[in-house]
């Protein structure tokens, strides 16, 4: 069997009337699913327009948070807000927050705080996706180059951790405000927020715990105190020896955008 030509295709598909075009995406998005398609089965599902079908919101949802995942801001946004369109006024806010960050990460910083101020205001938002939506505000504030309100949110983002003794997501936001006060005002005003995340960061675990010490570590260094680098450099000859050590990830205990072989190199 021959296949039309794309244009012809177009023509034909431009010219059925939509409710058959949205029925036939239907019929396609139903297909796809049942064969465990989901990323093709969320584009019919999009053009299908499935306002209120549960099924199709999840898997629009779940794709958009896969492709986001995967670094592929524009496309994981795209599936995301019609993830959020498609459900409505029932829209949850993990896909709502993704939304968010989606659009954060492709730079449309005011269309990400405008969703994340409309979650903030709702009364049934749990804690922890309050959480998440104050970091992530923080982080789009200070790209909007509003530094005060960044700092205040992630100062909400802190002390809603420390009210529900959630010591791993405290140290989250201190070394976002450790690096936006780096990035504003240099390492003497990050100082602060890096030792803040020393004592929380005691309980957690070895990847976020290893992140703070050496944060710490290279902020103070950089205002003149040493005593943290013997630390550092314990840290840096475990990766280098472990495989099971580099599952931390050199990068992630970078600050901010140094290695540990460079905390080294300033010690030597």
């Amino acid at each position: 069997m021959r296949k039309p030509h794309p244009l012809f295709a177009e023509a034909l598909y431009e010219d059925l009337p939509v409710p058959v075009r949205r029925r036939l995406h239907e019929r396609a998005f139903r297909a796809l699913v049942a064969c465990g398609l989901e990323a093709p089965a969320a584009a019919h599902a999009v053009e299908a327009d499935l306002v209120g079908d549960e099924e199709a919101v999840d898997l629009v949802g779940r794709v958009g948070r896969s492709a986001l995942a995967a670094g592929a801001a524009a496309s994981s946004a795209a599936l995301l807000a019609a993830a959020v369109r498609l459900a409505g006024e029932r829209a949850g806010s993990q896909v709502t927050i993704a939304l968010a960050e989606a659009l954060t990460g492709q730079g449309l910083v005011g269309d990400a705080l405008g969703v994340l101020d409309g979650l903030l205001s709702s009364s049934s938002l749990g804690w922890p996706e309050c959480h998440r939506a104050l970091r992530l505000r923080g982080r789009a504030l200070l790209l909007s180059g509003a530094a005060v309100a960044s700092v205040e949110a992630h100062e909400q983002a802190i002390a809603l951790a420390v009210e529900h003794d959630a010591p791993a997501l405290a140290v989250e936001p201190l070394l976002d405000l450790c690096l936006t006060q780096w990035m504003l005002r240099g390492p003497s005003a990050a100082l602060g927020p890096a030792a803040r995340a020393l004592a929380p960061a005691a309980g957690v675990e070895a990847p976020l715990r290893a992140r703070a010490e050496t944060t710490w570590a290279k902020v103070a260094y950089q205002t003149g105190d040493a005593s943290g680098l013997p630390d550092a450099l314990t840290l840096a000859a475990r990766l280098d020896g472990s495989d099971a050590e580099r599952a931390i990830g050199v990068e992630q205990l970078a600050f901010p955008g140094n290695t540990l072989d460079q905390v080294t190199e300033l010690a030597i």
